[in-house]
């Protein structure tokens, strides 16, 4: 009976220590999705012609749901929030960060995030693949939003530290195509409802 009372107060300490955020982001600079091209995946434009037709190839680079609502994948925030959480440091330990322990025990909900705005429009530029510089389409969102939750499965890391990352990762990492962590300037947001539920 002892052994019972105490896996189930086990239990219930485990789930005290998971904390859920309701939070909102708002972008500041532009969202360029680009989606990997799904299997068998056809530039249908291409049978008649040859020649790409751009509308359809930024179609194909949106991530849509069964229900044609375009959205973002949660593991696009949880890995931002993992780089951003590289500057945050554990005190007393030795100059470790949250890095870790972000990434081990904090996650993104729900794995389909809908974007609140749908509306986009078609992004051109140049980008080099294998040493062939050519025009890319891909959707741009010109403004965007985002609503989830964020899931903190470890009371070894505070609620505050887990917003000092996501507002790092607003500003500095960002989420999509050409954001700051990979040297571009697009994807950056700002942190407009952060409450614990």
């Amino acid at each position: 009976m002892m052994a019972y009372l105490n896996k189930n107060c086990a239990k219930g300490k485990e789930r005290k220590s998971m904390k859920t955020v309701l939070t909102k982001i708002k972008g500041i600079t532009p969202l360029l999705m680009h989606r990997f091209p799904m299997a068998g995946a056809d530039d249908t434009s291409k049978r008649r012609t040859g020649v790409p037709d751009w509308k359809a190839e930024a179609e194909l680079s949106l991530y849509k749901d069964d229900h044609g609502q375009i959205y973002q994948p949660a593991s696009h925030i949880e890995a931002s929030l993992k780089e951003a959480s590289k500057t945050l440091k554990i005190p007393g330990k030795r100059g470790a960060t949250y890095s870790k322990l972000i990434g081990s025990a904090v996650s993104v909900s729900p794995d389909a995030i809908t974007h609140l705005i749908q509306n986009y429009e078609t992004d051109s530029r140049p980008v080099v693949i294998q040493k062939a510089r050519i025009v890319r389409y891909r959707p741009i969102f010109k403004e965007w939003e985002l609503e989830f939750e964020i899931n903190i499965g470890d009371e070894q890391i505070p609620i505050e530290v887990v917003k000092q990352a996501l507002d790092h990762a607003g500003l500095y990492v960002g989420i999509g195509d050409f954001r700051p962590g990979r040297g571009g300037k697009f994807g950056k947001f700002i942190v407009t409802k952060f409450i614990e539920q």
